[in-house]
């Protein structure tokens, strides 16, 4: 399987780019608060996603790089969407070069910085488990423990979700320097999650 891990790796590095490109044109569906679109965007992308790997498996010999090349699919279809979007929500946005502000663009780069260790943080948190199950344990145990925990993880990625959507309305009241209003927003987000999450979590 070596040549397809290493192929599934450059696949999956090439999709993270097309991910990075895709995230700027979402920015108009953030602004207009019409998130909806890219969940829409993102919806087509992952049937597409679907239809390929199924595809990909029953006619062709199994290869573990199916699932990046569907993925790069996903991100191609997800990218011309958004593209869309931005043109009919926010036409007066023009991508060049020259408009950028280095210095704005810097700020970015180190709030990313900040980022990569989160994820990392986060990766540590649900991807060691699985690997020291593997070192001490076997294989095919960690292969039951990485099914075990797909619930978790999908609660946990829902309520991201959820909250996404509360984000261009905060965003709007910091830009805004409205205190008490932010303050207020995210105590009704704290309580609209708590209220959907708290239940399945505790019953799970």
């Amino acid at each position: 399987l070596l040549a397809d891990v290493k192929l599934t790796v450059i696949l999956s590095a090439l999709n993270t780019v097309l991910s990075l490109i895709t995230v700027v044109y979402g920015v108009a569906a953030f602004i207009k608060n019409k998130l909806y679109l890219n969940s829409l965007s993102q919806m087509v992308g992952a049937v597409a996603r679907v239809a390929i790997i199924v595809g990909l498996f029953m006619l062709l010999q199994a290869h573990m790089w199916y699932y990046a090349i569907s993925a790069i699919a996903a991100a191609l279809i997800t990218l011309v969407i958004q593209q869309i979007v931005t043109k009919r929500l926010c036409p007066e946005f023009v991508i060049r070069p020259k408009y950028y502000r280095w210095k704005r663009v810097w700020e970015i780069l180190k709030d990313g910085l900040w980022v990569s260790l989160e994820s990392f943080n986060k990766l540590l948190q649900t991807g060691l488990d699985l690997l020291i199950s593997n070192l001490f344990v076997n294989a095919a145990a960690t292969g039951l423990f990485s099914v075990a925990k797909t619930v978790p993880n999908v609660l946990t990625q829902v309520s991201g979700v959820i909250a996404s959507v509360f984000n261009p309305e905060l965003a709007r009241l910091y830009a805004e320097d409205k205190r008490q209003e932010l303050v207020e927003s995210f105590h009704f987000t704290i309580r609209i999650l708590s209220m959907i999450m708290i239940v399945p979590l505790v019953g799970f």
